[in-house]
């Protein structure tokens, strides 16, 4: 379901951006089962596993990092998947999980799209 390799992208109304842009084409995330990678420029930046739970509304998925500086936190997302787009709204370090994909909520706010194979 969210395997693969997926590419940050600005979010709504910074796709014009340039230095969104560029920030947005250096990172990819990719999961592979319930392990997951962050790459910037290719470099593995963060690893860890992933715990996702679709039956909830939202849908909650948790990443518990095991390589990177903040090895063993646990970070709580929501997410929401449309075809090759996926929405996350990650809960800023102290704070909750987000209950909902509004931005005045303490949350980080990603958007990826799905790489295809070629």
């Amino acid at each position: 379901m969210l395997a693969g390799t997926w590419q940050v992208v600005p979010l709504d109304g910074a796709e014009k951006d340039k230095d969104a842009q560029a920030a947005a084409k250096k990172l990819k995330i990719k999961i592979d089962g319930d392990k997951y990678t962050v790459l910037t420029d290719g470099k593995v930046e963060e690893e860890g596993t992933l715990k996702v739970d679709p039956t909830k509304t939202p849908k909650t998925l948790d990443m518990t990092v095991k390589k990177a500086d903040g090895k063993g936190r646990v970070v709580e997302c929501i997410y929401k998947l449309d075809g090759d787009t996926l929405r996350l709204a990650t809960a800023l370090p102290g704070k909750a999980r987000p209950v909902n994909f509004d931005t005045a909520r303490d949350s980080a706010q990603t958007k990826l799209r799905r790489e295809k194979k070629e």
